[in-house]
């Protein structure tokens, strides 16, 4: 196994720390760095971030923003608020070269050279558009901001075009959507887009008589497999939500290919569909380079209990891309903003440590719980095993993603946002249901 050079520097050269990718590992990797090591940032430390953004979008909020609930640019908090310490390269990360610790970044100037004494791989995920056949051409996802903001723009124009037509088959089809995944992505964006059609009445009258068509399509036999098990109840109520919402699920079916106007299933059926959102899986890339680390079977870096890519004291990782141990049980730790978080706070604690040659600490974090939202009011949420449903939940679950914003003033507009959402959801502006 190819190994990176010994890290030791002479005493007056300052430790260089290099973060790739602008989102949750390396925002709570870099906040565990100012919190350990603040007064030798500058001096005999230098921080240096790598990404193509200017700012970092918060996930969590994807449905409440789609829905129209808050506004898309309140999820948005400009990296210069999150990382004020660090040094910020905007460019498109090319290779690592791992012999010569240095990062080949492209920029608007050309490719650059930046070296590192400590390397954080915070890359994540990317939409799975080369996981569905197709999606790419006749589909959308919603992993990042620029697929939110183009959803919304062809939601629009379909009701748009819908209000215009007399053709009543037309009408139909342009009011027929299709997503694809019933985990808790599936089942938020299937609540939010029934959430965007009650906001956009006043704009479109055909929906105070036509009623959009929503199918969930899931692989599995029952939605929401992940809360079957140990918390029936929640599932239970979230199955409740999506019936009153009047969304059609279609379990047991895995899609294949998409094509316009249709879904191709595993077995080789054809599934009318309308407009495809996935929200099923994510795409793993691997960066030029690190084509020699270790990897599992889905291409994430296997990394240790110290957060450590195996073998290579001086590379760190966490997030989607990492393949971990989950503290205390089987298996890695799951996929999601909250293990990013918690992943990228240790891993930032755990280099700091080594920075300043003290041992190393395990990963501990036995998780927390989670949550789904299918509208205001009315959520599901596990936090330490006990179960929550409706109001309570959301108000949890709002509280919890207020927490953990990067930014204050952002997340009191977002809270804002929600304490004059009464105001905005008239009675007047009622869905009409079938």
């Amino acid at each position: 196994m190819q190994r990176t050079k010994n890290t030791t520097r002479h005493n007056s050269a300052p430790v260089r720390v290099v973060l790739l990718g602008s989102g949750y590992t390396s925002i709570h990797a870099y906040r565990s760095l100012v919190r350990r090591l603040r007064p030798r940032i500058g001096k005999d430390l230098h921080i240096t971030l790598i990404t193509r953004d200017t700012h970092h979008a918060f996930h969590g909020w994807t449905g409440d923003a789609l829905a129209g609930y808050i506004p898309v640019e309140h999820t948005l908090t400009p990296l210069e608020c999150i990382f004020p310490l660090a040094q910020r390269m905007q460019g498109m990360v090319e290779g690592v070269d791992l012999q010569h610790q240095q990062v080949q970044v492209k920029t608007e100037s050309g490719i650059q050279q930046v070296p590192y004494d400590h390397l954080v791989i915070g890359l994540g995920s990317s939409d799975p558009f080369d996981r569905i056949q197709g999606l790419a051409e006749h589909g959308f996802c919603l992993k990042s901001i620029h697929e939110l903001h183009r959803l919304r723009t062809h939601l629009i124009a379909r009701l748009q075009a819908a209000q215009n037509t007399q053709d009543t088959s037309e009408r139909e089809r342009l009011l027929h959507f299709t997503l694809i995944g019933g985990g808790y992505a599936g089942v938020e964006i299937a609540a939010a887009l029934r959430g965007f059609f009650e906001q956009q009445v006043t704009h479109h009258p055909i929906l105070q008589t036509c009623v959009p068509r929503i199918e969930l399509i899931h692989a599995h036999e029952e939605l929401l497999p992940e809360l079957l098990a140990r918390y029936p109840r929640l599932q239970r109520y979230a199955l409740q939500q999506l019936q009153d919402l009047h969304i059609q699920v279609i379990p047991g079916t895995r899609i294949q290919k998409v094509k316009a106007g249709c879904c191709v299933t595993s077995t080789g059926a054809t599934l009318p569909a309308g407009m495809v959102i996935a929200t099923a899986g994510i795409s793993l890339g691997v960066l030029k380079g690190t084509e020699m680390l270790p990897r599992d079977e889905r291409k994430r870096l296997r990394a240790n209990d110290h957060m450590q890519v195996q073998g290579h004291g001086n590379l760190w990782t966490a997030g989607d891309i990492a393949n971990i141990r989950r503290p205390f049980q089987q298996g890695p730790c799951p996929t999601n903003a909250l293990w990013a978080i918690m992943g990228g706070m240790h891993a930032g604690d755990n280099l700091a440590r080594a920075i300043q040659r003290k041992p190393l600490r395990p990963f501990w974090f036995p998780g927390l719980g989670q949550s789904a939202s299918f509208g205001p009011g009315r959520a599901i949420a596990e936090l330490c095993t006990l179960q929550f449903t409706g109001q309570v939940a959301f108000l949890m679950r709002l509280g919890f993603f207020l927490m953990f914003m990067p930014h204050l003033p952002y997340a009191c507009l977002v809270l804002k946002d929600w304490l004059r959402l009464r105001q905005r959801l008239k009675p007047s502006t009622t869905l009409k249901t079938a």
